[in-house]
């Protein structure tokens, strides 16, 4: 089972569901996203963008991966 947790960096709370939704609007306006129509976000944002995005905007991220019995 793969768990990945995004955190805000200061408080250690939960990061805004908004905060994606924002850094893709950046993105967008910077031209780094350059599809059109309605797409789900793994079609259209590359990860190498946008991770390094959010954690610019002070959110961590971890992953943790158990092994299924």
């Amino acid at each position: 089972m793969l768990t990945v947790r995004a955190l805000a960096a200061e408080s250690g709370g939960i990061v805004s569901t908004a905060a994606p939704a924002a850094t893709a609007v950046r993105l967008l306006a910077r031209g780094r996203i350059t599809a059109t129509g309605a797409l789900p976000p793994e079609r259209c944002v590359d990860p190498e963008d946008l991770f390094p995005e959010l954690e610019r905007r002070n959110c961590r991220f971890s992953t943790e991966v158990d092994a299924l019995r």
